[in-house]
């Protein structure tokens, strides 16, 4: 059985906020967006048949996409 991480656990209206920012253009928020769920990509690169970095890029590019979605902008706000 693998250990499982400890991590910060962030709350909701802070994660609300760094998806504000990241839509306004905020690379700095995008970043913490994605440290946050870099634990669970790097879980789910181990169950795609594909080389990890090309794993890793498609699952933030998906992430981003999220993130600038102009149709989740009316669930955020």
């Amino acid at each position: 059985m693998e250990k499982e991480d400890l991590k910060e656990v962030v709350n909701e209206a802070k994660f609300l906020e760094l998806v504000k920012k990241a839509r306004a253009g905020d690379k700095q928020a995008f970043m913490e967006i994605v440290d946050i769920f870099e634990c669970e990509m790097e879980q789910l690169a181990k169950y795609i048949k594909m080389p990890k970095e090309d794993v890793m890029q498609s699952l933030r590019l998906g992430l981003l996409e999220l993130i600038i979605n102009k149709h989740a902008e009316k669930r955020i706000e």
